[in-house]
């Protein structure tokens, strides 16, 4: 059987790496956010209007 302490040093232990977990995934979400950003940008600096076919090969540029 557990003591109470290790319990408690388990839950923390668990907390902190879901906490780490979350982070991560926010900074994933944070990055791929910026990447469609900067996508539209470039093209609001070029075409108002970009066709699917110019956004698609954008895209395969900036997976290049």
């Amino acid at each position: 059987m557990k003591t109470p302490s290790i319990k408690l040093l388990n839950l923390g232990a668990r907390l902190a790496i879901s906490a780490l977990a979350a982070a991560h995934l926010i900074s994933i979400v944070a990055a791929l956010s910026t990447l469609v950003f900067l996508v539209l940008i470039s093209f609001t600096a070029f075409d108002i209007n970009p066709t699917y076919e110019e956004l698609a090969q954008t895209l395969d540029e900036l997976w290049d």
